[in-house]
């Protein structure tokens, strides 16, 4: 019985060290598995971290873009605005002229039909004036539109929206376009 017992236990034993290196292949395979996952895992969060930079850059860099317009287009606003002053108060000085003259209108006939030329000369003035500031007011309002549009569609992009970015940019190039920006 004891040679049965000794072959038994041998028996145990192979059996034994045959599990343990099973149990250590199965660890070794678990542990490669879980560090292959992390280097995808890894590999993902990079690429999309990647984009994340590249597109905060771009966003960035519209945005400066779409800023340095802004500057401009109230510079041009400004400008104009001086320009009505300077020509309302033109014109108050002109209005009164025209009073003091059409006063001096009793006295002489000659100095009446000066002054109505003078008059139609600052008419015509105006009315120039008028025409300009009319069309810098239109050019105002679709450049404000297009940068509105552009906010829309950088939100949009910020959000991760690219479709409705797209979308928003194809809606506006049109209005941009004759506001003088090239999208």
């Amino acid at each position: 019985m004891p040679a049965r017992a000794k072959r038994l236990a041998d028996l145990i034993r192979q059996r034994a060290g045959t599990a343990r290196r099973l149990v250590a292949r199965r660890r070794r395979v678990a542990v490669g598995v879980a560090t292959l996952i992390c280097v995808v895992l890894l590999a993902l969060v990079a690429r999309d971290w990647a984009a994340t930079v590249d597109a905060t850059d771009e966003t960035r860099a519209r945005t400066d873009q779409a800023r340095a317009t802004l500057a401009r287009t109230d510079a041009e606003l400004a400008a104009t605005r001086e320009a009505t002053a300077t020509a309302d108060d033109s014109l108050a000085t002109e209005a009164r002229a025209l009073s003091d003259s059409q006063a001096a209108r009793a006295e002489a006939q000659g100095t009446y039909d000066a002054t109505q030329l003078w008059l139609a000369a600052l008419q015509a003035q105006l009315a120039t004036a008028t025409t300009e500031l009319e069309a810098s007011t239109s050019r105002v309002t679709v450049l404000q539109t297009c940068l509105a549009g552009a906010a829309r569609a950088l939100n949009q992009a910020a959000a991760r929206d690219t479709v409705g970015a797209a979308t928003t940019i194809r809606d506006i190039e049109g209005v941009c376009a004759e506001a003088g920006v090239d999208l």
